[in-house]
């Protein structure tokens, strides 16, 4: 629902099973000016590619991606979203967004009582799922600062992290991912074009690891696009607002995509 830069979105969403017909409710409001925006409720942030804060899953084999416009959350994806604040603003060349809130998600623990694993599926059927019920709280602050022409762009990350309980999250083989119960990360970014020609990535980094996504994408005058994308995320990398992209995870993973289309056709390569 919106009028007059006013904006209101409202959805609740209950899977096969689940007790309360309200088991996932989000939504927000949103003012709207010609040179910012406040939005308050249910956000979900999406910057550059998505590595400290990402909205989607990514599925474009390989595709750029862009700073999401959407502030506010309107999907029935769980565990994603924080509850809390953001403001836009835009000033020639510069965009400034701040956002503040607070974390709630489902988390499994350890017999010490240490967050051992963070489901993202938001079923809420079995005991274990019922006992781990946005059971994680936290804190999240966050900066997005760009600078932008006609034919690139520069940007900074910032996010700060506080979990209400300490984690201790491993991979499936047992190797230690992230324990603590706060972290800072950081991320860097930047676009060129020229011509018919795009180059772009991004670096993020945070206190035990490092990740890197770029490409290119190249136009050609017979309609022909062919395009290629480098992603490399730490064995230590935890992004848990982050999107990587084709739904891996965002740590532990390297791959190469190869893209090229015509009008009528596409082929593809990948190795990961």
């Amino acid at each position: 629902m919106s009028s007059d830069g006013l904006e209101a979105s409202v959805v609740t969403e209950r899977d096969p099973g689940e007790r309360h017909l309200d088991d996932h409710l989000v939504g927000y409001l949103q003012w709207q000016h010609s040179k910012g925006r406040l939005v308050l409720g249910d956000l979900r942030a999406g910057f550059s590619q998505g590595l400290v804060f990402g909205r989607g899953s990514g599925r474009g084999r390989g595709r750029p991606r862009r700073d999401s416009h959407a502030l506010g959350l309107r999907s029935s994806a769980e565990n994603r979203a924080i509850r809390g604040a953001a403001a836009s603003l835009g000033r020639g060349q510069w965009l400034v967004v701040v956002l503040a809130g607070q974390l709630r998600r489902d988390a499994r623990f350890d017999e010490a009582g240490n967050v051992r694993s963070l489901p993202e599926d938001g079923l809420h059927t079995g005991p274990t799922a019922l006992a781990g019920e946005v059971a994680l709280s936290g804190q999240v602050a966050g900066l997005r600062l760009r600078w932008q022409r006609e034919d690139r762009h520069v940007g900074l990350v910032l996010q700060h992290l506080r979990f209400g309980q300490r984690l201790r999250l491993s991979s499936r083989y047992g190797r230690p991912v992230f324990a603590g119960r706060s972290q800072a990360s950081g991320a860097i970014d930047g676009g060129w074009f020229t011509g018919r020609r795009q180059f772009y990535g991004q670096l993020a980094r945070t206190p035990s690891s490092w990740s890197f996504v770029g490409g290119f994408v190249d136009r050609r005058r017979n309609r022909l696009r062919w395009s290629g994308q480098v992603r490399s995320y730490g064995p230590r990398f935890f992004s848990p607002l982050g999107s990587a992209d084709r739904r891996w995870k965002t740590w532990n993973e390297r791959g190469v995509v190869i893209d090229l289309r015509g009008s009528r056709w596409r082929t593809w390569a990948e190795i990961s």
